[in-house]
């Protein structure tokens, strides 16, 4: 591997352990600041808006202008961003600043974080499909998502490691990973080729009837997963009597283990199963949805652990398979436009899921996992009717 694919990865890698952190972080450390848990899921939520408007737009830029400004210009945004978090919560925390302007504060940087940081996911999408043939197209999407999901692990490790010391120096740490990957990509990372059919002709290739499936179940899972992310340290606070520091510390342990289970399924049994896309999809999607009723129907810390860590199973076999089935069923010219769509609904997971899941904590702890297995009873139904549409057009091909 390049070094300048190498730093990609990194990139990608403290981009994601970014979201994990504030994800796992922000909601005990909110109640010690001051805000409301609903306050908490809004700031969450709510700043991936920008992302939402951001993503499509970031999407188009990838196609016209190259994957490599949208990559460079991402993952500035990111260290910039996490070192401005790090310096408002420090400020609250010393009692320099009140509340409103704590929440105001958080709010733009979130903001600022989503807009510059919304072409990551679309340009690397469409880099990967760039760089990969079609057979291979899973396992470079897998490849892909393993970043994100190591991410995912260093993200809530962090969050254990620093809940003891400084969470405010966490921030830091990842601002200046990011920005040494950024620096890096900016001097060894080319810009891709591309496919020879990437023509005019192609390039506006969009069938809305044929990736929709795809883009709900990107919704669906990354909603749950950022549900999950912002209720894990509630949950542990509510039922376990903790504090918000160890609360965040449990919380980071335990999302780093989830998180390590789906970085095994992406990076190791998506490639060595050797599964269609629609295979790996259908086999996560039960996993996953196994796991929230086993989060929803028992309680205790053991299953908690259990649930979580099979949960991170099954999205890393569905999610990497409904990339390279969405980007399989996407012309060559369309993968920067196609990709910033499917950012659109992780963006709105990202929103719902932290406005949810904190809604739904409000009725009972375990009741957010009963929400969770019902939106993954609904990508269970999205996996059957990919299922019977490739059936059906392979009987009349």
């Amino acid at each position: 591997m390049t070094a300048g694919r190498l730093a990609l990865f990194a990139g990608l890698l403290g981009n994601a352990a970014g979201h994990a952190f504030l994800f796992v972080v922000l909601p005990p450390l909110g109640r010690r600041m001051g805000l409301a848990d609903i306050q908490t899921g809004l700031l969450l939520g709510l700043g991936a808006l920008a992302l939402i408007v951001a993503a499509p737009a970031w999407g188009l830029v990838a196609e016209k202008r190259g994957r490599r400004p949208v990559l460079l210009t991402g993952f500035a945004g990111v260290a910039v961003a996490m070192a401005l978090l790090a310096v408002v919560v420090e400020l609250r925390l010393a009692g320099m600043i009140a509340v409103v302007a704590t929440f105001a504060a958080l709010l733009a940087v979130r903001v600022l974080q989503s807009v510059t940081s919304g072409g990551l996911f679309p340009a690397a999408q469409a880099y990967m499909a760039d760089t990969t043939s079609a057979d291979g197209r899973a396992g470079g999407m897998g490849r892909m998502a393993a970043s994100f999901g190591l991410g995912s692990v260093v993200g809530a490790g962090l969050v254990w490691l620093f809940a003891g010391i400084s969470l405010p120096l966490g921030f830091f740490a990842i601002a200046l990973f990011v920005a040494v990957a950024g620096f890096v990509c900016w001097r060894a990372l080319p810009e891709p080729r591309r496919a020879v059919e990437a023509s005019q002709h192609d390039a506006s290739r969009i069938e809305p009837s044929r990736i929709w499936p795809f883009l709900l179940v990107t919704l669906l899972g990354v909603t749950t997963y950022a549900l999950l992310q912002a209720t894990t340290g509630l949950r542990l606070q509510d039922t376990l009597g903790l504090t918000p520091e160890a609360a965040a510390g449990r919380a980071g342990a335990t999302l780093t283990a989830a998180s390590l289970a789906m970085v095994i399924a992406q990076r190791l049994l998506v490639g060595r199963l050797g599964w269609k896309p629609h295979r790996l999809m259908a086999a996560g999607g039960a996993l996953a949805f196994a796991a929230m009723l086993l989060l929803a129907l028992v309680p205790g810390y053991p299953a908690l652990l259990i649930g979580l860590c099979v949960m991170g199973l099954g999205l890393g076999l569905l999610l990497p398979g409904n990339l390279a089935a969405l980007s399989l069923a996407t012309g060559a010219g369309a993968q920067g436009k196609v990709a910033g769509i499917n950012a659109v609904g992780q963006g709105l997971g990202m929103v719902l899921g932290p406005i949810v899941g904190t809604a739904l904590l409000q009725k009972g702890p375990f009741v957010p996992a009963a929400g969770a297995a019902a939106l993954l009873a609904c990508v269970c139904l999205l996996t059957a009717i990919v299922a019977m549409r490739l059936r059906t057009s392979k009987e009349t091909a």
